[in-house]
């Protein structure tokens, strides 16, 4: 017997269709981990123009934070900002920190700040305007508590502090420079 081509072709494609049927289901029903929705890092919230203000029992405000855009990853419920904006009031006045991006983890309890992070408070009565410029900034908003290991440059009025490493209690109102430290005081008159 003698079997002709043109009746093999349709078995050939229906055997194909099968085979090619059964391999997707087995890799839909096999998916591995690391592709699943739950294991990837997908951002599920995305934020533009942010601005989220926080009050005191008495109605104050304590802190505010504005950014450009704010992209947040529910696996690990960290958020990445572009140009962040944040403001907490002390005793002394508001202080403003501002950067180029920051991570936010830990339920907001931790900040993480890099690229060209300034922290600016506005001049007082008796004492001129405060500049700090590093590059990377760690702020703790529950205790109001900044620290870094970075290089930091303070500027208060002519006075000028260089110094690697700080840790600044807005609580308590000190700022502790860690090592190599330098500056000069502008002497001021009473």
């Amino acid at each position: 017997m003698r079997l002709r081509t043109n009746n093999l072709f349709p078995l050939v494609v229906l055997v194909l269709l099968s085979g090619l049927s059964f391999w997707l289901r087995q890799t839909a029903e096999h998916e591995s981990p690391g592709r699943s929705g739950t294991m990837r890092h997908d951002p599920d919230s995305i934020v533009e123009k942010l601005s989220v203000r926080r009050f005191g029992a008495d109605g104050s405000l304590q802190s505010e934070l504005g950014a450009v855009r704010l992209v947040h990853y529910a696996d690990d419920d960290t958020s990445f900002v572009e140009q962040p904006r944040y403001m907490f009031a002390n005793r002394d006045g508001p202080v403003n920190i501002s950067a180029a991006v920051a991570h936010i983890g830990e339920a907001g309890k931790r900040v993480e700040l890099q690229n060209d992070v300034m922290v600016r408070r506005p001049a007082q009565r008796k004492t001129p305007e405060r500049v700090l410029t590093t590059t990377h900034l760690t702020i703790f908003p529950d205790d109001q508590l900044v620290r870094t290991d970075a290089p930091v440059d303070i500027v208060e009025g002519k006075s000028h502090m260089r110094g690697v490493g700080l840790e600044a209690d807005g609580i308590n109102g000190y700022v502790t420079l860690q090592s190599r430290v330098s500056g000069t005081f502008d002497r001021r008159k009473k």
